[in-house]
């Protein structure tokens, strides 16, 4: 799990930092830690002390009150033997975090090849040549808007790149804005928003497990007074009725007329 901070958070002492990360892990793990006896294993020395120490600021008035009622435990574990502790941030910096991008890389060569043939990539290879300043570049045969690859106008292979962002493991089939953002990064051609929002929205995976992000429509509203006769007919779907004489036909009958004018449905 994971939390973003804020801009006055991020000026936080490092001490009150590892706190909140202490607050906010045993509350999202609520559910499994309450009356149970667990160990919090903590790379900052100054949290081991924390059941001890004198509370003087009012985040550690707040958050000690909020770990009351559990049974912890906090040990000291420096960084270089907790491995998984800012596991993320401790990451050496190596080439191999490329890997995600292992079936992006490889239609490349693709893109290369629609580029010599495409309509829309001879317009950018002139562009490059009449502008040579402008946000269009050329390196080793791709074409370049301001850093990211232009994709040339060929829909499946634009749509190559949007299955990689959207309906593999990585992508995880998230959002419109979230697929958009994935494929911006390294790719660029006119309308890509567009594009991925209709890739999207015509994802059966999605249609079928997501539900629509809409407001609620609210509590329903009783219906206006009719001021003359027939002006307000209403149909209320009930079950269970008898049948009537005619097999396969239901009888409903008004409460004034009962017997004079009998509604018939046809099952």
């Amino acid at each position: 799990m994971s939390r973003a901070l804020g801009v006055s958070k991020c000026s936080w002492s490092t001490y009150t930092k590892e706190m909140l990360v202490v607050v906010e892990a045993i509350r999202v793990w609520r559910p499994y830690l309450l009356g149970q006896h667990f160990i919090i294993q903590t790379d900052q020395r100054s949290l081991k002390h924390l059941q001890e120490q004198r509370i003087t600021t009012p985040e550690q008035q707040k958050w000690v009150a909020k770990l009351l009622g559990y049974d912890y435990e906090i040990q000291y574990r420096p960084g270089r033997e907790n491995s998984a502790a800012d596991a993320l941030s401790r990451r050496p910096a190596s080439p191999t975090l490329h890997n995600l991008f292992v079936p992006q890389l490889a239609i490349w060569e693709e893109i290369k090849h629609a580029t010599t043939t495409d309509d829309y990539m001879a317009v950018v290879s002139n562009l490059v040549q009449t502008q040579p300043k402008g946000p269009f570049t050329v390196r080793n045969g791709l074409f370049f808007f301001k850093g990211r690859i232009v994709v040339p106008s060929n829909v499946t292979l634009r749509n190559k790149l949007i299955y990689e962002a959207h309906d593999t493991k990585i992508g995880g089939h998230s959002g419109v804005l979230c697929t958009f953002k994935k494929v911006a990064t390294q790719f660029y051609w006119p309308s890509m928003h567009k594009s991925v929002q209709e890739y999207v929205k015509s994802c059966d995976t999605c249609q079928r497990t997501k539900s629509e992000p809409l407001p609620p429509a609210g509590l329903l509203q009783p219906l206006s007074i009719p001021c003359q006769v027939w002006g307000d007919i209403t149909i209320d779907f009930i079950t269970g009725l008898p049948l009537s004489h005619v097999r396969g036909m239901l009888c409903l009958h008004n409460s004034e007329e009962r017997e004079a004018n009998p509604i018939t449905l046809n099952l």
